[in-house]
């Protein structure tokens, strides 16, 4: 594998904030949230040719950068923004799991203006 391999993945949609999802009173909300952007980002995987149990990195560690765009210029804390049910529902797709042995680090980045809400995701390969 070319140790320079990497995926730009796409998702026109954001996670919730983390304030917001937390403040939701609704024990149920959560779950429900979390279930449909883990269809939605699969269904988009399979759209662009993934497959469950593809792997494209093996079992070599990435780094991610998640890219939150926002169509307005408001202010956000970066913290806020972790998109953790979409990189959740990479698992079983692109890589094999979301622990320390196949994810280097992971960094959250918010661009502001955009065209349009959504998530870009920048994996890295490792290994070499």
């Amino acid at each position: 594998m070319d140790k320079n391999f990497g995926l730009i993945l796409e998702f026109p949609f954001l996670s919730p904030s983390l304030n917001k999802f937390y403040s939701n009173r609704d024990p149920f909300w959560r779950s429900r949230i979390v279930k449909k952007i883990h269809n939605d980002v699969q269904w988009l995987l399979i759209s662009k040719g993934y497959r469950q149990e593809s792997y494209p990195f093996g079992k070599n560690k990435v780094d991610i950068t998640a890219v939150c765009c926002f169509a307005d210029n408001k202010r956000r804390d970066v913290d806020n923004y972790f998109p953790k049910p979409i990189i959740d529902a990479l698992k079983g797709f692109i890589i094999i799991d979301d622990d320390d042995r196949y994810i280097s680090s992971c960094t959250v980045r918010i661009k502001s203006g955009c065209k349009e809400n959504k998530t870009i995701l920048i994996i890295k390969n490792m290994a070499g």
